[in-house]
């Protein structure tokens, strides 16, 4: 396994301070280069890099050398602390943050931590994405531009992408040509189908059929269902073998169908149940739950935990702070417990929480035929 690490130090893009100049090294052909930074308007490593740009994009053809992204990163100061700022278009940024942002946004998706906010300068050669699938790429950023390949690819909003090398989060995933393939945060690779259905959707959501999905055996299997839809069709081992009359071939691709393919729908299944086969109907509601948020059928209900199942936000019946420590009797310690553990209520979830030492019950009920 190839861990995503963490910065130790917050790392900042040098610019020409009181009359002083820094510079900034990249790497090409193993021997390292310094591109001399000025802000006074003479010609300096941000020109040549931009014809560089104009040349290859204008002719159609990628230099392959992934330096050239490199410091279009450093040129665009992408990074920004912990936080990426990526220029999209003349006047707008995409901001990965995993908190959220203080500064006003566009639009936002809470669940992969992206966000559309306005930009403060213009960059000339804002980041593109391509419909093609890459033959290269390169995790970049301020100090790197590695070469390597996605060892697997994102399922869903709880199972992103990952690399084949160990690197620093955050950064960026870039093709031959600079595009954009992916982000790279803490949690895994965000792919590029998930930023550009952000990008695309003037009220970014995602779809939820209601249930959660893993991989058994080269099958698909239903492993939790949501009990707060109503008439809910699927069961716990479900095997899906067709969505919308195609043969369903990977967990990737059916979570994307669901997640991406819009609300407000009647979608249709064919499944496997108990060895006998089942067509079904199901609506395609909203995603509450997935990715830097909790994901146990709860936030749909109103209850956002950390991973501590801590409560992160208050209601009329819960504090911040409070934790939830049983299930339908069950003890829990996981989202995963917790998902698992709902099966059991009859008609109703009966959770156990506790607040400075005082244990109380709060009764949820189901709506489910």
């Amino acid at each position: 396994m190839h861990p995503t690490l963490t910065r130790g130090v917050e790392h900042t893009h040098p610019t020409l301070t009181n009359g002083v100049e820094h510079t900034h090294p990249t790497l090409t052909n193993g021997v390292e280069h310094t591109h001399p930074a000025r802000t006074n308007g003479t010609e300096h490593t941000r020109v040549i890099f931009l014809v560089l740009l104009f040349l290859t994009t204008s002719l159609s053809a990628c230099s392959g050398d992934f330096a050239l992204c490199k410091q279009k990163f450093i040129d665009a100061q992408v990074l920004d602390g912990n936080r990426l700022l990526l220029p999209v278009t003349e006047t707008t940024n995409l901001l990965y943050s995993s908190t959220v942002p203080k500064r006003e946004v566009v639009k936002a998706d809470p669940f992969l931590g992206l966000y559309l906010v306005k930009s403060t300068k213009s960059f000339e050669h804002p980041y593109t994405m391509t419909s093609k699938k890459a033959s290269e790429v390169a995790a970049v950023d301020t100090y790197m531009a590695l070469p390597g390949k996605l060892r697997r690819s994102q399922s869903g909003l709880n199972r992103l992408a990952q690399f084949n090398q160990p690197l620093f989060a955050p950064c960026i995933i870039n093709d031959t040509c600079c595009a954009l393939e992916g982000i790279v945060t803490h949690q895994g690779i965000i792919e590029k189908a998930y930023i550009r259905h952000f990008l695309d959707s003037d009220i970014p959501a995602y779809g939820d059929a209601g249930m959660r999905l893993k991989e058994r055996g080269g099958q698909i299997v239903i492993e939790s269902i949501d009990p707060f839809v109503e008439n809910n069709p699927f069961q716990s081992g479900d095997k899906i073998l067709r969505y919308e009359g195609k043969k369903v071939r990977s967990l990737k691709a059916l979570d994307q169908s669901i997640l991406l393919g819009g609300t407000g729908k009647a979608c249709n299944f064919s499944l496997e149940r108990q060895g006998k086969p089942l067509n079904v109907t199901a609506m395609i509601g909203k995603r509450y739950g997935g990715g830097l948020i909790s994901d146990t059928y709860l936030e749909r209900k109103g209850f956002f935990l950390d991973r501590g199942l801590i409560v992160t936000r208050s209601t009329e019946s819960i504090k911040a702070g409070d934790k939830l420590i049983r299930v339908n009797s069950r003890a829990v310690s996981t989202w995963e417990d917790v998902r698992h553990f709902l099966r059991y209520g009859q008609g109703k979830a009966v959770l156990l929480f506790e607040r400075e030492g005082f244990q109380f019950f709060i009764h949820v009920n189901f709506h489910q035929s």
